[in-house]
Order: structure tokens, then C-alpha cells, then sequence
């Protein structure tokens, strides 16, 4: 079995609870090997994980993946654009059916809000996250929101820990 640089099997007998917060990332190039590597895993994980270069190149059909084998899909973008951008992006992830969406914090309260009215608004099965910061960018680059200190700092001041009712 082929996975990807550093990756390894996860073929083990596991739970339903426990199969439910499992998640594997399709960190592959094409949709075919996606897909492979995705039927390998389906029945031991509950969460497939598609990137930005998967998505790019492949667009929906990578988000199809994990639908078709009844799987949540995490649909890792960090986006990160105008309020507007982000809600119309928002919708759109909602429409291909996506669990768990990305967003960078950088964007920013409004940005932020702007996705979870959409949300709401589509009353769609949709769980937005927040990345308030990515470990290989420049130490010295302004962190997320413009909060000093460390991760937990800088979380903090995007806004602190928000949980809406049903949320994960």
C-alpha cells in the first residue's frame, strides 16, 4: 500500500465511537490514488481529509471521495479572503456536503462571523474551525488576529475558545 511521505496504516479493528473521531488525510496528488488510499482506511476511520492541493487540482470529486463511502469530510482550505468571499465559499462547502471546514483566524472577527452566519443560515451540518496559526510560517510574522505570545496567546486574542450549541 502506497501512503503518503511519512504516513502509515491505520488497519485496525476499532469501534464505532472511536472510528468516528479517527481521521485520515488524503495528502495525495491525484484522485486516484485519494481514492485507493481512502477505500483502504474507510473502515477503521470516520473522517477523510481533504487539503488545498488535493482540492485544487481535483475540486469536488475529492470531497465526492468520502461521501461516497459514507465518511465526514474535513475540507482543510484555511480560508482566508473578504467576509464576502468566505461566506459565499462557506455555502459552497455546505452544498458538496462537507462536515468540517477551515478557516484562518487572520481573516479576522468579521470574516469570522460572517461564515457562521452562513452557516446558520443554511442550516447545513457544517462545523467551522478556526486555525489561529501554522507552524511552519515564519516565527516573526504577526500572529492571527495580532495577539503576542505563544499559540495559546494568540488564540486567545482572535477571540477566545466559542462553541455554538451542536457544535464539535
Amino acid at each position: 500500500m502506497r501512503l503518503p511521505a511519512g504516513g502509515s496504516a491505520l488497519l485496525v479493528s476499532v469501534s464505532a465511537g472511536a472510528r468516528s473521531r479517527l481521521a485520515f488525510a488524503l495528502d495525495y496528488g491525484n484522485l486516484d490514488d485519494a481514492q485507493r488510499g481512502a477505500e483502504r482506511v474507510a473502515e477503521s476511520v470516520g473522517v477523510l481529509k481533504v487539503g488545498l492541493e488535493l482540492f485544487v487540482r481535483e475540486g469536488p470529486r475529492a470531497v465526492a471521495i468520502g461521501r461516497k463511502l459514507d465518511r465526514d469530510v474535513f475540507l482543510d482550505l484555511k480560508l482566508h479572503d473578504i467576509p464576502e468571499t468566505v461566506e459565499r465559499a462557506v455555502a459552497s462547502a455546505a452544498s458538496l456536503g462537507v462536515r468540517y471546514l477551515t478557516l484562518h483566524a487572520g481573516g479576522g472577527p468579521r470574516m469570522l462571523e460572517a461564515a457562521a452566519r452562513r452557516v446558520e443560515r443554511e442550516r447545513a451540518d457544517l462545523v467551522l474551525l478556526a486555525v489561529t496559526g501554522l507552524p511552519s510560517l515564519d516565527a516573526a510574522a504577526p500572529p492571527a488576529g495580532g495577539g503576542t505570545g505563544g499559540p495559546p496567546e494568540q488564540a486567545q486574542g482572535v477571540g477566545g475558545p466559542r462553541r455554538k450549541p451542536g457544535g464539535a
